[in-house]
C-alpha cells in the first residue's frame, strides 16, 4: 500500500514536468534590457521636462546618448571624463543650459550614469538649468540628401 502512495506522488511530479514545464521554474529568467522610452524616461527632480520657451539669451548645450552607447556634447563625440569636464565648464557660464537627449532604446544604465554626472554640477542639481527631452526644440534642419533634385 505504501508503495502505491510513492508511485502516485512520482507520477504527479512527472506529469507536472512533462505537461506544464515545471522543470523550468527553478531557472532564472533573463532580465529584459531596460530602455529609456519604457523604463527610465522621467527626468530627475528639478530638471525641466518640457520648457515653456527656448531661452534665446543663454548658451545651449546638448548631451546626446545614442542606442549604441555613443555620447556626444553638442555634436562632438565624448567619453565620460571629457563630458564631466564640459559640464563643469558649462556650469561656470552664467545662465548656460544643458539638454539631455537619449535615444528611445538607449540603455537605462547609461542614462542613469549621465544623469548622475550632470547632477554633480550646481546648474543641474541646484539651479534647475538642465532639461531632458526633445520637447520645445526647433525641428532639425532638412536632410540635404532628401532635398537634392
Amino acid at each position: 500500500m505504501r508503495k502505491a502512495g510513492i508511485d502516485a506522488r512520482l507520477l504527479a511530479v512527472l506529469v507536472c514536468v512533462i505537461l506544464s514545464g515545471c522543470h523550468h521554474a527553478a531557472e532564472p529568467k533573463a532580465k529584459a534590457r531596460e530602455t529609456y522610452a519604457k523604463d527610465c524616461n522621467v527626468p530627475p527632480a528639478g530638471w525641466h521636462r518640457e520648457p515653456n520657451v527656448i531661452r534665446e539669451e543663454v548658451e545651449h548645450y546638448a548631451i546626446t546618448l545614442e542606442v549604441n552607447g555613443a555620447t556626444s556634447w553638442t555634436g562632438t563625440p565624448v567619453d565620460m571624463p571629457t563630458l564631466r569636464r564640459y559640464m563643469h565648464a558649462a556650469d561656470a557660464r552664467p545662465g548656460a543650459e544643458v539638454r539631455f537627449l537619449a535615444a528611445d532604446d538607449a540603455d537605462c544604465g547609461q542614462v542613469r550614469a549621465i544623469r548622475a554626472l550632470m547632477n554633480e554640477v550646481p546648474m543641474c542639481s541646484a539651479r534647475n538649468d538642465c532639461i531632458e527631452g526633445r520637447d520645445g526644440m526647433p525641428p532639425p534642419p532638412p536632410d540635404a540628401d532628401t532635398n537634392a533634385s
